[in-house]
Order: structure tokens, then sequence, then C-alpha cells
């Protein structure tokens, strides 16, 4: 009897202490019993934040499976964080359909985020915040709708898509590239400033001229140095674009050396 009443009182120590529920639930991520693996997953996703130390604990189990299930959970918290109530809210269970290592899932979550009818949207409740931190990850799995969330990113101002758009701007296609650029101008996220100086060295002069005028229509003044050098090191291309920046800039004394050349 005594046993008995120790068992019972263990379990309701466990359903009360979210901690030792979470444990409990974490030794059947590696049951032979599917059922039971789903129900555990299901418990531990409904604890939330209080299951994360058990689970992190189990993502480097000895049973690989356990293993692989704990770090499979991590990855949904942590893609569950990332999206705000609202979205949740429009799209839900949306996070256990999102794949970190599959872009083209979150290209789809957001533009169905986006998604206007007779030009107004069908989700209006729909804020910048809830779709930047889709913003990076659906432009990487855009494909052929790499145009519409370009438009988009745009259109609502997406900082965090910024350094994902960097690599476009060598695009042979000029109406890509050039909504690609404009996207990015209009963005002004200078927090990538380091990154378009770096683009300055690009092999690509398409992408050379381009990073010139972001910095010059961001007014990075601080990049005048470095224009200076591709002004007197440059081709051709490369002397005119910066003499055009560095004017902008009100470096007249580049004038008489550009008009000698």
């Amino acid at each position: 009897m005594r046993g008995f009443l120790l068992f019972l009182l263990a379990g309701l120590l466990e359903q009360e202490d979210p901690a030792r529920r979470a444990e409990a639930l974490v030794r059947k991520l590696g049951s032979d019993v599917i059922d039971e693996r789903d129900a555990a997953i299901r418990g531990l996703c409904a604890l939330g934040k209080a299951a994360l130390p058990a689970i992190e604990r189990a993502a480097s189990d000895k049973d690989v499976e356990v293993a692989a299930r704990a770090r499979d959970l991590l990855q949904r918290f942590a893609i569950r964080d990332s999206l705000s109530p609202r979205v949740r809210t429009i799209l839900p269970g949306i996070e256990d359909r999102l794949d970190a290592d599959n872009p083209s899932l979150w290209t789809e979550t957001f533009l169905k985020l986006v998604e206007r009818r007779e030009g107004k949207l069908i989700h209006p409740e729909v804020r910048a915040e809830d779709l930047d931190p889709l913003a990076a990850r659906a432009l990487r799995g855009a494909g052929t709708d790499r145009s519409s969330i370009v438009r988009e990113v745009a259109r609502w101002g997406l900082r965090s898509a910024a350094a994902d758009l960097l690599p476009l701007l060598g695009d042979q296609r000029f109406d890509q590239s050039f909504a690609d650029s404009q996207a990015l101008k209009g963005l002004e996220a200078r927090e990538i400033v380091p990154k378009v100086v770096s683009l300055l060295q690009s092999s690509n002069p398409i992408v050379r001229g381009k990073a010139v005028e972001l910095l010059t229509d961001w007014n990075v003044r601080e990049s005048i140095p470095v224009l200076l050098q591709l002004f007197e090191e440059g081709d051709p291309s490369d002397r005119s674009n910066a003499a055009t920046a560095l004017i902008r800039f009100r470096v007249t004394e580049v004038i008489p050396a550009f008009v000698a050349r």
C-alpha cells in the first residue's frame, strides 16, 4: 500500500513540476511505439520553454534517435520563437510546418502573409515586424518568386533581408538587378555597410558600380577614403563612378583630376 502511495505521489509531483514532466517525456522519445513518441513530442511542445533544459540534454544523448528527435524539437522551438504571435494565429501550426533547412517553405509562408486580392491584403492585420523574421529565408528560397519577394521586401522595408540582397546585385538580367539595387537603396540598412564596402573589391564591375551607388545614396561619408582609392586605382568605369560619388560628397578636389583624365 505504501509503495502504491509513493508511486501515486511521484506521478502527481511529475504532473505539477514541468521539469520532472519534461524529463519523463524525453525518456519516451526513445520508445519503440510511434504513438508514444508522438505523444511525447506533443507534450514537450506544450510545456514550452520549461522543457528546454531536458531537451538540450537529450540532444547529446547516446541514443542517436533520441538525440536526433531532441535536436528537431530544439529547431522547432527556435522557429516558434522567431515567429510573432500574430503569424502563429493567422497560420495555425505553422511552426511545425517550417523547416530551417528548407527555405522554400519560408518563401511560401511569406507570400501567404502578404497575399493580396484586388489590391487589398487578405490578412490586413499583418505588420512589418511580423514579416521581418521571415524575409531573409524567404528570399533564399524564392527561386522564380524572387521578384515578388524583393518587391515586398522593399514595400514593407524589411531590413533583415538586406544582407541576402547584396549577392544578387550582379544578376545579368538588368530588370532584376535594378529591382534588387532599388530595394536595397530604400532599405538604407547601414548595418551592412562593411559588406557593401567589401563589394568594391568584386571582380564584377556591375557589382562594384552598385556598391558605389549604395554608399552614395546612403550618404556613407566614412567610405570616402575607399572611394578615393577606387578613383586613383580603378578602371575607367570605377573612376567615373567614384568621381560622381565623391563630388556628391563634396570632395571637390577630385574634379580637376577627373576632368584631366
